[in-house]
């Protein structure tokens, strides 16, 4: 039991933050929304609805349901996130100089920070890499791939964004299948 303790009280505490719903202003309730860092990423670990008026209302079923949960969960991830990291430097975009930046190893590091800093924080991890260096969407996620061919980003699966640590797995054998075509 004190050994519980002593682990709550080493762990900073979540961070969390409020939003008025359905008026971002006026209410009438609010939507407090906690988070903290899970798999090393920051997420909602807990959501509390309250009145925001004197006036006592209860809360039901129909209300809830109501909520824009994946909205208000998705904006206050950005207030929250936009407080924790100090603002990054844009890449200078070279003007008037013929052909195409190298893609070099420095850059691939520079690429494979951004992405982990943009899943880490919630956000979308290719536009976020798109915007920083100010090239197109679909630069962004060659450069992406290839940081991760590389080994400056971890494999993920198909369509799925993600940062994982880097582990030594046993890979186990599947039989082979048949591609339909």
């Amino acid at each position: 039991m004190v050994a519980m303790t002593k682990r709550r009280q080493d762990r900073p505490e979540p961070k969390a933050t409020t939003v008025s719903w359905p008026d971002k202003q006026k209410g009438p309730w609010d939507i407090r929304v906690h988070f903290d860092e899970v798999g090393g990423r920051t997420e909602c670990v807990k959501l509390e609805i309250g009145r925001k008026t004197v006036e006592q209302e209860p809360i039901t079923a129909s209300l809830v349901r109501a909520i824009p949960v994946a909205s208000i969960i998705d904006d206050a991830r950005k207030n929250v996130t936009r407080t924790l990291r100090a603002p990054r430097k844009r890449e200078p975009r070279a003007k008037n100089i013929p052909g195409r930046r190298p893609v070099d190893a420095e850059l691939l590091r520079a690429v494979a920070e951004v992405y982990t800093d943009a899943w880490k924080s919630g956000g979308h991890p290719t536009k976020a890499v798109e915007a920083h260096f100010d090239r197109p969407y679909p630069t962004a996620a060659r450069w992406i791939s290839r940081a991760r061919r590389e080994g400056f980003l971890s494999p993920t699966r198909r369509g799925r964004p993600g940062v994982q640590e880097q582990e030594t797995r046993v890979k186990q054998s599947r039989k082979p299948t048949r591609r339909r075509r």
